[in-house]
């Protein structure tokens, strides 16, 4: 179910994304002397947030799909055959997977804000 809202999302951040990029260049070619500028900033702004919340949300997509996979591997293969052997190793890689995606979560936006990765990257 998360993912379905995931993709819900990222469906609006694009439609979004394509207004906002659609107003400013309208607005620009139409007014550009008598737009003020605190509205180009506003829309700017949108933009640049936007660019940073896709890929946030690939990364939640990303983050839900995988344990997913891994869940269902283990319901459909370690529990129906009942090797037990095998039920360690999922478990260590459940924990990593988790560990991993903690880690990496922040990446998603230091890489799209330009003022942090001048000061983390």
């Amino acid at each position: 179910m998360p993912i379905i809202f995931d993709i819900v999302a990222i469906i609006f951040t694009y439609v979004l994304f394509k207004f906002n990029k659609y107003s400013y260049i309208s607005d620009l070619n139409q007014n550009r002397y008598r737009l003020s500028l605190s509205k180009r900033y506003q829309t700017v702004e949108n933009i640049r947030t936007l660019k940073m919340i896709f890929w946030f949300i690939i990364y939640c997509i990303l983050s839900n799909i995988v344990p997913v996979f891994l869940h269902a591997f283990y319901v459909f293969y370690i529990d129906a055959y009942e090797v037990s052997e095998l039920y360690a190793y999922y478990d260590a890689s459940w924990y990593l997977l988790k560990a991993i995606s903690a880690a990496l979560l922040p990446l998603a936006f230091i890489a799209k804000h330009d003022i942090m990765r001048r000061n983390f990257m």
